[in-house]
């Protein structure tokens, strides 16, 4: 006999077999006691939440010959018919691949016959959100009228997409991610049940990564079966599932506290040379940051943070190294790194450049700069205008030399016919910098200095900008582009006292200009 997939095998048969969903368990059976069922239903929620399944066990309570307090006996023979997946009664339609008009229509056509052999007929739609504008408007009347003997269930992750018009003629029920401890008891039992060999922390393992979706936990669990020869440990979890063992993760954040540059580039050198997937490096970073964040608030009361037990003592020793605002802090610059990584054509230097940041040595070299003789600094401010032409290519009889406070005489309006130029000329010579200028728009002329305004979603690129070998290089191109000499500085538009914002919303959009 073919091998049947946990997730299969342990599918819930009745209410109370549902993990994490009592609310809308209790609800279900109660209006099957009372007979208050309504002909339409929408089950909403993340994947794995036990959404079709319910819809299965709710067609088989209320068509069982023998229900008991609103569940389905599993006995009789309309029960049996539904668990063997041979009810002519039960129809299961996929929307993803029957999402047409022609598959609704067929369906408004045969839903005016009588059920075949059981009380009620029961249409699950799975995925409903896939289905056309034309195909929800062809359902839309069966929806609003339907026959006494027909129930809708409709199951979607993606309520948002579904059109009022139907969700106001169905009674909605929302699926929650089923909690840490609950998917930890359900993979207890059906581990005890199978006599699988796998210790705690390989579970616990499993569960955290699961995310709230059973069936996930499940298939997580199938995967590592099919792995493993013997135990199950929580190095071949880690192993299979490509997660970052926590003594190496417990390392990277000890090189963060001690500024050991050369620690952290060697760990991601490791990472790269195993093949390891740097996003999930930083994902696991985060979420190890994370908790040191909750042992420092919770001040010993780790009873609400959901820590397993055997790392909260690791937790609590190294978070007496960071202060809460360092912590945030951290867990912020980290969380825009990682929405980097996901389109860097370079990931492996947008990490590092992360975590060296996150050593905080950038503020460091600020710091250095600002300590250097007067005379140093003068020095340097005369002969930059000649390093910048040179740099740029340009003969220096053909660029009038302006002093930092000369006025350039330039508008904005010449800034942004020819702001494609400059975006192509950074592009040339650095990627990099240039992914942080295009995020940014033209918006004032302040003297020589050209205002970029940025989204408040791209901090990031805007401090980046301002770092000093990117800043040149855009000053230089400035330069070479316009024969003026330019400075450029970055602005957010949240910042409720900044005069740029109605500008900013012609450039972005009146929707996405949000003052805080």
């Amino acid at each position: 006999m073919a091998y049947v997939a946990l997730y299969r095998q342990w599918r819930p048969q009745r209410f109370s077999e549902v993990v994490g969903q009592n609310h809308i368990s209790q609800t279900l059976r109660n209006a099957i006691k009372t007979n208050r069922i309504v002909h339409a239903y929408l089950f909403t929620g993340p994947r794995g939440t036990g959404k079709t399944s319910s819809a299965k066990i709710m067609a088989k309570a209320v068509n069982c010959l023998k229900p008991a307090d609103g569940e389905a006996c599993n006995e009789c023979m309309s029960c049996r018919l539904i668990n063997e997946g041979s009810s002519m009664d039960i129809i299961e339609i996929d929307a993803a691949s029957n999402r047409g008009i022609d598959e609704i229509r067929d369906l408004r056509e045969k839903v005016k016959y009588a059920p075949v052999e059981s009380r009620y007929k029961v249409y699950i739609i799975d995925e409903v959100h896939m289905l056309t504008t034309e195909a929800f408007n062809a359902l839309l009347k069966t929806l609003e009228e339907p026959p006494k003997h027909v129930i809708f269930i409709l199951a979607t992750t993606e309520p948002f997409k579904v059109p009022i018009t139907v969700l106001s003629r169905c009674q909605r029920f929302d699926f929650r991610r089923i909690g840490y401890q609950d998917v930890i008891g359900r993979l207890k039992e059906i581990i005890q049940a199978d006599k699988l060999n796998i210790n705690e922390r390989a579970i616990e393992t499993i569960s955290r990564k699961a995310e709230g979706s059973m069936r996930d936990a499940l298939s997580l669990l199938d995967q590592c079966l099919s792995f493993a020869d013997g135990e199950i440990s929580e190095e071949t979890v880690s192993l299979i599932l490509g997660t970052m063992d926590v003594d190496f993760i417990k390392k990277s954040v000890d090189a963060i506290f001690k500024k050991d540059l050369v620690s952290l580039i060697t760990q991601v050198n490791d990472l790269v040379n195993e093949g390891k997937d740097l996003r999930q490096f930083l994902y696991d970073l985060l979420e190890y940051l994370r908790n040191l964040l909750l042992v420092k608030l919770s001040r010993g009361n780790d009873k609400i943070l959901g820590i397993p037990d055997y790392l909260y003592d690791s937790f609590h020793e190294q978070s007496v190294l960071f202060s809460e605002s360092r912590l945030l802090s951290l867990i912020q610059n980290l969380g825009e790194v990682e929405s980097l990584l996901k389109f860097s054509s370079q990931p492996r230097i947008a990490l590092e450049i992360g975590l060296i940041k996150a050593t905080g040595l950038n503020s460091d070299l600020g710091t250095a700069s600002e300590k250097k003789p007067a005379s140093s600094v003068v020095s340097q401010q005369k002969t930059e205008p000649e390093a910048e032409i040179e740099r740029a290519k340009i003969p220096e009889k053909t660029v009038p030399r302006f002093q930092p406070d000369d006025d350039p005489n330039i508008d904005i309006m010449t800034i942004k016919e020819n702001w494609k130029k400059v975006l192509e000329g950074v592009r040339k010579q650095k990627v990099s910098t240039y992914a942080y200028l295009v995020e940014g728009k033209p918006i004032e002329m302040k003297g020589n200095t050209l205002m970029l305004i940025y989204k408040p979603n791209f901090k990031l690129h805007m401090e980046n900008l301002e770092l000093p070998a990117n800043k040149s290089l855009v000053e230089k191109v400035l330069l070479a582009v316009y024969k003026k000499k330019l400075f450029v500085q970055g602005c957010l538009m949240r910042d409720e006292k900044n005069d740029l914002v109605e500008q900013a919303k012609g450039l972005f959009g009146e929707d996405l200009v949000e003052i805080k």
